[in-house]
């Protein structure tokens, strides 16, 4: 995070978010009813900034902080209550019988969700820390909540990717027991190796300046940053020379892109 309100001249916001838009760069605002303060994000790049707004002590429309992450968050997080929600009905169901499942899926998801989905998978593993004694069967849960959501697309390519290396690996979610038929240390790398929306050779000819790169551009390596470290972190895992030497390729290629 870049702290610009420290600037001896801070630089004013609207000139910059202009500049993205001609670019084109989605800018959308962030509601924040609470607060004084205008948040605005970069949907290419994850990229946010906050404006001074009224009654701050700062220069009104000027930019007060920017951030910016490694990679692109592919959804943003549900307020507390809806997590709530859905985490009440997983606890419940977890203790019924595998038959009943569908039935439940059917009344909480008439038609498909992603958000709700990717909601009621955090729910899961929210329910193995809090429970271990109820692991095996919210692993269980999990597997069959993820066979339907891939069943019925409500997620890309990459996301699936993503959240399979995130389960097994352990980031952001923490790891779920080992289970028959869970995919192993090679099926994942090798999954989220073959949804890489940049190959080693595009990412190096990727341009430098800022003005240069393209929004689809910045999207695609924002996505390969999150996509490698999440296969990376069962590098020590995997027995397929092959893919481990892949992964090896890209260490010094990820840190020089945007």
């Amino acid at each position: 995070m870049g702290q610009l309100h420290r600037m001896p001249k801070p630089l004013k916001w609207k000139g910059i978010a202009r500049e993205l838009r001609r670019l084109g760069y989605e800018v959308m605002p962030e509601p924040q009813p609470t607060l004084e303060d205008h948040y605005f994000r970069v949907c290419e790049s994850g990229a946010g900034a906050v404006v001074n707004g009224e009654d701050t002590g700062w220069r009104r429309g000027h930019i007060a902080k920017i951030s910016s992450a490694g990679w692109l968050p592919l959804w943003s997080p549900s307020p507390r209550y809806e997590f709530n929600a859905v985490h009440r009905t997983v606890v419940a169901v977890i203790a019924e019988p595998e038959v009943s499942w569908t039935a439940w899926l059917a009344a909480q998801q008439p038609e498909p969700h992603p958000q709700w989905f990717r909601v009621a998978h955090a729910a899961v593993h929210e329910v193995v820390r809090e429970h271990p004694e109820r692991a095996p069967r919210a692993a269980a849960l999990h597997d069959w909540l993820l066979s339907q959501a891939e069943a019925v697309g409500v997620w890309s390519d990459v996301e699936q990717a993503l959240l399979s290396a995130g389960c097994t690996g352990g980031i952001p979610f923490g790891a779920l027991p080992a289970r028959p038929g869970s995919p192993s240390p090679d099926a994942i790398i090798g999954r989220c190796l073959a949804v890489l929306p940049l190959t080693r050779e595009a990412a190096q000819s990727l341009p430098i300046s800022w003005r240069e790169l393209t929004p689809a551009d910045v999207q695609r390596s924002k996505l390969t940053r999150a996509v490698l470290p999440a296969a990376d972190q069962l590098r020590d895992k995997a027995s397929t020379q092959a893919l481990i030497s892949e992964l090896a390729a890209w260490d010094d290629v990820l840190p020089t892109i945007c």
